[in-house]
Parts: structure tokens; C-alpha cells; sequence
């Protein structure tokens, strides 16, 4: 299994970030005067995505493609994923960036069964940087010191929050890191490909099971960049057209 590393970047400034006298009040119905001149004139706060996003390629790149992206925004205090994080309050003093690192080189992660039972779920490790790490930890602290470049030119003073500066930046990024885009379970490769290199064939067979096929994004050989959305899309099409011609 293969998934992307994010790494957290926080910081807390002694001024806001955001304007709080705002009138949008996260509504999102016709009380709401931001959600009305989102859906009447496409205008508005609601009408931007709030934040920057952008690429950037690490010193460690294996091409000459960008190996980084990054999600940047300001007011958001949280750093992951966790029950209840869509709930989480706006803080204006923080701003957060996630750095997708889009080359990651650690294929290790594994997905195994517990029971016969589809109901039982299965167990899941990513055994996040058990390979490859110097690359991948490099590639990220490269992208934490573009971040605090950025910062420190703002002119605007501040606290670091994570990385740790107690731990530093590498033990931080291995600490916080994490991920949602979890593929390459059941990976695509050449029929001489054994198990463990690779489950289906190029026509999406499962290798040894008659009649099965998968088409989703756990046949990548690797993860595909920072969003799988796309690449898993352009993989059905190719599906479909396979199993309509009966290859």
C-alpha cells in the first residue's frame, strides 16, 4: 500500500490574520448575507477557497516535476484529520499549511485480513517512512523552510507551532505526518509479476481468480501525485472500455 505524506505546518501570530468583523456567519443558508451573494452573483468570501494553494520542486526531485504541494490557510488551528475536525473553531491568529509530498518512495504500507466476515474491518499500517525516508524527510524539510522563508518575509511576528522546535524539524515531520489518499493495495503489473509485485494484470484481472476484476485506486503501482481523484477517473474509462470490448 502507498499513501502520501502530509506534513503540518503551524505557526501563531501576535496579530490576526483574518478579519472577524466578517458577515458571514457559516450559515450557509438565506440568513447568511455571504451565502446569498455566493448563490445569487457567484461573488463573495464564499466564492474563493480561502487559501494558496501551489507546487514546488524539493532538492531531491527524482525529474524535473514539482514533488510538493501545498494547501496553505489562514484561521485553522487543527493539524490532521480526527472525529469532530469539521467542527473545529477558526482561530484568526494561527495559519496552517499542509505539505503533500507527491514522490513518496515508501511502499511498505500493508492491508490484512482479520476475518472471513467483509463486516469485520481490516487491519491497516501505513509503516509511514520505513523506506526511503532520507529522501522523503529531506524533500519535507525542504518544504518547511520555503514555508518559513514565506513567513519570516510577512515582517510579522510570530511562534512556531509545529514543526516542534523541541524535537526538530525532521523527528517533527515523522511525528505529525499524515494521509488520506491511500492506494496501490492490489497493484497493477505484468503477468510474470509475482503476488507481492502485483495482484492484477493490465486488463484489471485478479491474477488466479476467474470472473474478478478491480477498477479503483488500489491498482496504481503507486500513488499518483497529491489528489487521486483524477488519475482513478481515467482509470475507469479505461476499464469500461477494456471489459466492453470482452478483453
Amino acid at each position: 500500500m502507498h499513501d502520501n505524506y502530509e506534513a503540518p505546518v503551524q505557526i501563531r501570530a501576535e496579530v490576526p490574520w483574518l478579519n472577524t468583523s466578517s458577515p458571514c456567519t457559516g450559515s450557509y443558508d438565506l440568513s447568511d448575507p455571504c451565502f446569498v451573494a455566493w448563490q445569487t452573483t457567484g461573488t463573495g468570501p464564499y466564492a474563493s477557497s480561502g487559501g494558496l494553494f501551489f507546487t514546488y520542486r524539493s532538492s531531491v526531485s527524482w525529474d524535473s516535476d514539482s514533488d510538493l504541494f501545498f494547501l496553505s490557510l489562514p484561521g485553522l488551528a487543527a493539524d490532521g484529520f480526527y472525529p469532530g475536525y469539521s467542527n473545529s473553531t477558526p482561530d484568526p491568529f494561527y495559519w496552517s499549511t499542509s505539505i503533500v509530498r507527491m514522490q513518496t518512495a515508501n511502499p511498505a504500507g500493508t492491508v490484512k485480513l482479520r476475518s472471513r466476515d467483509p463486516r469485520v474491518a481490516p487491519a491497516i499500517n501505513f509503516n509511514y517512512f520505513r523506506h526511503n525516508a532520507e529522501t522523503d524527510l529531506q524533500a519535507l524539510s525542504d518544504a518547511v523552510d520555503l514555508m518559513f522563508r514565506v513567513f519570516n518575509s510577512t515582517g510579522v511576528p510570530y511562534a512556531a507551532v509545529i514543526p516542534d522546535p523541541a524535537v526538530g524539524t525532521r523527528q517533527s515531520i515523522m511525528d505529525q505526518s499524515f494521509g488520506h489518499h491511500a492506494t496501490s493495495s492490489c497493484r497493477m503489473g505484468p503477468a510474470n509479476a509475482t503476488g507481492a509485485e502485483a495482484c492484477v494484470d493490465s486488463k484489471f484481472r485478479v491474477k488466479g481468480v476467474k470472473g474478478l476484476r478491480v477498477v479503483d485506486a488500489s491498482v496504481f503501482p503507486r500513488v499518483p501525485g497529491a489528489m487521486p481523484n483524477g488519475p482513478t477517473f481515467t482509470l475507469s474509462r479505461k476499464a469500461f472500455e477494456v471489459i466492453l470490448k470482452g478483453e
